[in-house]
C-alpha cells in the first residue's frame, strides 16, 4: 500500500471475463480489480500503468508499458484489457506492477502500487493457444513448480451462495460489499490531556451482490413489490454461505432488517442488487456469524505479516499491518483461518460496551523468534469488513480497523 490507494488484485483463471478473443484467441486479457482511496471505494475516472517484470522486486521490464487513460470505476469496481502481447509470455516468471492516478487531475500523478502481482495462469493460455500435438509435462514451464500462487478473480472467489426467504433460484452470486461496520468514533481527552477516545453508535455497510437468469428475474420481482410499498412488504432474512473445497458449509453470515435499496446492470450481464439497513445508527448490528469454523486455524506469510496480542483473544492472530500515526489507526488484513474473538469483540462494541483494549503488534525473524514489538492501549474497532474471497474458506479475507489512544515500543 502507498498514499493510502489499496488494490485488490484479481488476475488469473477468468470465467465469465476472461481472455479477449475472435475467430481466434487474440493476446489481450481482461484485468478486474478493486481501488480504494483512503478507505473509501474509488469512483470517476482514474488513469492505469500496467507494466510486466521478470521479478517481485528491481529486476528488467519485460515489453512494453500499457497505458489505460479514463478509466470508469464504479464503487471501487473496474474492468479493463491488457495487451501485453503473446512474445513477453514465453513461460518464465512474470509480475504485474500497475501505478494509478485520477484522471480529473491534471497532470496526472500516479501512485505505484507495492507489491507487483504475480501472473497466473491466464497469459500463458495465450501462448498455448498456438500449440498443437502432444506436449510433455516436462516442456510446461511458469507455473509448474515455481511457487506460484493462483489469484482467482471476483467472479470465481467472490462467487457464493446467497439463500433468501421466498426467492426459490438459488444459484450462486457474486457478491460485491459484504458484511461489514462502522463504529463512530467519539474523540476526547482525559484530565492529563491525552487521547481518550471512546466507541459510539454503529453502521452496517450495505449488502451488495449480482445475479443474472431467472435468479436475477425473482430479485427484481422482490425489489419491484418492496421498494413500491416499503411500509407494507416484509423485510426478507437472508443467509450468506461460504463452503470448503469439497462443498461442505464452513460457516454462514446470517442477515436481517437488511431492506432493498435498488438494483441496477452490473458486469458481464449481470444485475447489482444492493440492500441495506433501515434506520439510523444504533447498538444493534444486524448480521452475525453461525458457525466454529471461521479463524481455526493458522496462517503466516513471513514476508507481510506480523504476530497480533490482543487482551482477552487467546488465539493466535497473524495478519498484515498498516499503522496511521497521524489518525491514530491500526488496519489488520488477515485469512479466514485467523481472527478467531475478532468477531466477538465487534458484537460486544457494537452492543454499546466500551471494551477498549491493549494489544501488541510483533515483529518475527526467521525461525519465529521476537525481534520487536510495538503496544497500543485504548484499542476499539471503529471499522469492519470481510473484504473478499467468499467463495471458498481458504481464500476468505477480513480486515479490522482499529482506534488507538497510545502507543509505546515493547
Amino acid at each position: 500500500m502507498k498514499r493510502n490507494l489499496f488494490l485488490a488484485c484479481v488476475l488469473g483463471v477468468l470465467l465469465e471475463c476472461s481472455l479477449l478473443s475472435g475467430a481466434s484467441m487474440g493476446t489481450a486479457f481482461t484485468y478486474q480489480g478493486r481501488l480504494s482511496s483512503k478507505g473509501d471505494p474509488a469512483e470517476g475516472l482514474y488513469a492505469f500503468d500496467f507494466k510486466l517484470f521478470d521479478a517481485l522486486k528491481g529486476g528488467d521490464q519485460v515489453g512494453k508499458t500499457v497505458q489505460c487513460k479514463a478509466v470508469e470505476i464504479i464503487r471501487g469496481t473496474f474492468t479493463v484489457s491488457v495487451d501485453f502481447g503473446a512474445d513477453v509470455f514465453n513461460g518464465s516468471p512474470r509480475w504485474l506492477e500497475i501505478a494509478v492516478g485520477p484522471y480529473s487531475q491534471l497532470p496526472i500523478k500516479k501512485t505505484t502500487l507495492s507489491p507487483r502481482q504475480p501472473i497466473t495462469a491466464v497469459p500463458y493460455a495465450i501462448r498455448a493457444a498456438h500449440l498443437s500435438g502432444t506436449i510433455d509435462i516436462s516442456q510446461i514451464t511458469g507455473f509448474l513448480g515455481q511457487g506460484y500462487t493462483l489469484l482467482f478473480p471476483d467472479v470465481l472467489y467472490n462467487r457464493a451462495l446467497v439463500e433468501m426467504d421466498t426467492i426459490t433460484y438459488g444459484d450462486p452470486v457474486v457478491i460485491q460489499a459484504g458484511p461489514g461496520v462502522d463504529i463512530d468514533r467519539i474523540k476526547g481527552f482525559d484530565g492529563l490531556g491525552r487521547y481518550d477516545d471512546h466507541p459510539g453508535f454503529a453502521q452496517e455497510h450495505p449488502f451488495i451482490f449480482e445475479a443474472d437468469g431467472l435468479h436475477a428475474e425473482a430479485l427484481k420481482d422482490y425489489f419491484d413489490a418492496f421498494l413500491a410499498n416499503p411500509k407494507q412488504h416484509p423485510v426478507y432474512s437472508f443467509s450468506l454461505i461460504v463452503f470448503n473445497l469439497g462443498g461442505m458449509e464452513r460457516f454462514r453470515w446470517n442477515f436481517a432488517e437488511f431492506a432493498p435499496q435498488d438494483y441496477e446492470p452490473g458486469l458481464d450481464n449481470r444485475t447489482r442488487f444492493t440492500l441495506s439497513v433501515r434506520g439510523a445508527p444504533d447498538h444493534t448490528l444486524q448480521w452475525s456469524m453461525a458457525g466454529p469454523d471461521f479463524g481455526g486455524g493458522l496462517s503466516y506469510n513471513p514476508n507481510t505479516d506480523r504476530l497480533i496480542e490482543i487482551d482477552a483473544i487467546n488465539n493466535v492472530l497473524y495478519a498484515q499491518v498498516a499503522v496511521n500515526e497521524t489518525e491514530r489507526t491500526l488496519t489488520f488484513t488477515y485469512n479466514s483461518k485467523n481472527g478467531r474473538g475478532i468477531q466477538d469483540w465487534i458484537e460486544s462494541v457494537v452492543g454499546g460496551t466500551e471494551d477498549r483494549r491493549s494489544l501488541s503488534v510483533i515483529e518475527l525473524d526467521e525461525n519465529m523468534q521476537e525481534i520487536g514489538r510495538e503496544n497500543y492501549h485504548g484499542c476499539f474497532p471503529i471499522r469492519y469488513d470481510i473484504v473478499d474471497g467468499f467463495g471458498l474458506d481458504t481464500t476468505l479475507r477480513a480486515r479490522i480497523v482499529l482506534s488507538y489512544n497510545a502507543s509505546q515500543p515493547g
